[in-house]
């Protein structure tokens, strides 16, 4: 994208604690989720099971990332959109993008139904919350 002329955003969007969530710990924790059964992994009573024989780092990935992960994307939705506001207040951009993979893509499109992006790629995320917001998505086709 920036060799289109687009300023190209890439948060990291787990700043927060990036001690924590580290690409490791991530793919350690979402690992031993994804070994539950496809039918216990919507289960609570599995969910807690499995939290509570986790280390404590790789706990708190999955209540973040699993358990509160409405609450999590709605903070990261927020911060995405922060963060479209102070670019485009602060600098004259003329094209900015927005690139998600796999959760990434779920909040890139979801961040494309609040912020007029100018370019996005949307690698495997999913859909916006509420589907008929996708009227909203701007851009170039």
């Amino acid at each position: 994208m920036a060799e289109l002329g687009y300023l190209a955003i890439a948060p990291n969007l787990y700043s927060r604690k990036t001690e924590v969530f580290t690409e490791q710990n991530i793919a350690s924790a979402m690992r031993r989720f994804w070994s539950l059964l496809p039918e216990r992994r919507a289960d609570l009573k599995a969910i807690n099971e499995l939290v509570n024989a986790l280390p404590l780092i790789e706990r708190e990935i999955v209540r973040e990332l699993v358990i509160n992960r409405n609450a999590t994307e709605e903070r990261m939705i927020k911060d995405i959109v922060g963060m479209y506001n102070y670019v485009k207040g602060m600098y004259k951009v003329e094209k900015m993008g927005i690139i998600g993979f796999c959760m990434g893509g779920g909040l890139t499109f979801e961040a494309l139904t609040k912020v007029p992006f100018d370019a996005s790629v949307i690698y495997y995320g999913r859909n916006p919350g509420n589907i008929s917001d996708v009227a909203k998505v701007k851009g170039r086709y």
